[in-house]
């Protein structure tokens, strides 16, 4: 049987204990918990990863921050791992903003992530206050289906062998002065040169104005137009998006860093895409981001890109998913000292 190895160097409660023992109980696998240094494994290299966290009142888990520094020092290899995180929080702010931290950290050391890979408990379990309203039973028992079907996702997770890549590239950006989209080109030309007719791309080009914010139509709204692959705005580009995520196979996210955030444009083609996950299958499609910066913050807009596309709507999250530079004059990315091999090695990883 396989094992589910639990990594909780601050486990604390009897709650926490019984979601880990609730997403055991969904992945149909055996427990290997781990809270101390002396447990934490040498080898995890295919292992199905949980990590739990005890997130206190001012938004840390200082144990589990001390687990994470000394993995960065370690350069562990998790070739063929899959991960996800459970949070126990002490107070109704930080969690979001811990688990995306968490998750970008450990993606930047390789390791892969399922799509929603976060089931988070606030105090009361106030965040499924919603949940009550689609799924029958009180907070305790949701959080306790939320924690069995995360297992059982986890346990699913595989690495999907591809025949030909279906790529999308998806940006708003000018390519006389963008470096975030020449760079994309770069990355591109040099998947193209491994995979040659493996290897199909489409790139649309989100022009401002052209897609509308999210309405925020109600749950039942929203699903009636999803079924029919639509939604409550009509005429705009997101018809076609719809039409070429649920072709795709992996999609670029081109994102310079606007204020450290992702543009206008792309925040709302990501609102816009709660009718899709919920119709269409988004857990084994992977995500990928390309972010130039003018100077720092670079982590900031790949967190957004976490936060938006894999935590919420669901997408896979594969190791090193973000090519993150600096460059602060027009199309003088490709002057950064190693970017030809870091362009490289981004491409090899997206290929096939």
């Amino acid at each position: 049987m396989e094992i589910l190895t639990v990594i909780s160097p601050g486990l604390k409660t009897e709650k926490l204990r019984r979601m880990i023992s609730d997403v055991a109980v969904g992945a149909g696998c055996d427990l290997a918990l781990v809270t101390c240094r002396e447990e934490w494994p040498e080898d995890y290299r295919g292992k199905k990863l949980l990590f739990a966290v005890e997130l206190d009142e001012v938004g840390s888990d200082f144990e589990f921050m001390a687990y994470l520094k000394a993995l960065a020092a370690s350069s562990p290899n998790f070739e063929g791992a899959h991960a996800a995180l459970l949070l126990n929080a002490s107070s109704e702010l930080f969690s979001k903003t811990f688990a995306k931290l968490a998750i970008f950290n450990l993606n930047s050391l390789g390791l892969g992530f399922i799509g929603k890979p976060l089931v988070e408990a606030l105090p009361d379990d106030i965040n499924l206050k919603t949940w009550q309203r689609h799924l029958p039973g009180t907070r305790p028992e949701i959080l306790k289906k939320l924690c069995n079907d995360l297992g059982f996702r986890l346990s699913q997770a595989k690495a999907d062998k591809l025949q030909r890549l279906r790529l999308m590239v998806i940006h708003n950006s000018d390519i006389r002065t963008s470096n975030t989209l020449m760079l994309t080109h770069m990355v591109i030309q040099r998947l193209a040169q491994r995979l040659g007719e493996q290897l199909q791309v489409e790139e649309i080009h989100m022009e401002e104005g052209t897609i509308r914010d999210c309405r925020g139509c109600t749950f039942h709204t929203c699903m009636t137009f999803a079924e029919q692959k639509a939604c409550f705005y009509t005429g705009d580009n997101f018809d076609k998006i719809f039409a070429s995520i649920e072709e795709t196979d992996a999609i670029v996210w081109v994102c310079p860093n606007y204020n450290d955030t992702i543009s206008a444009t792309l925040m709302a083609t990501i609102n816009r895409m709660s009718g899709i996950y919920r119709t269409v299958r988004l857990d084994h499609k992977r995500i990928y981001g390309v972010v130039v910066s003018a100077n720092s913050g670079g982590d900031s807009v790949a967190m957004q890109l976490i936060d938006g596309l894999c935590l919420n709507k669901g997408f896979m999250l594969p190791p090193y998913f973000a090519l993150i530079e600096i460059a602060n004059e027009p199309l003088s990315v490709l002057r950064n000292k190693g970017i030809d091999t870091r362009i490289d090695a981004f491409a090899a990883r997206i290929g096939l």
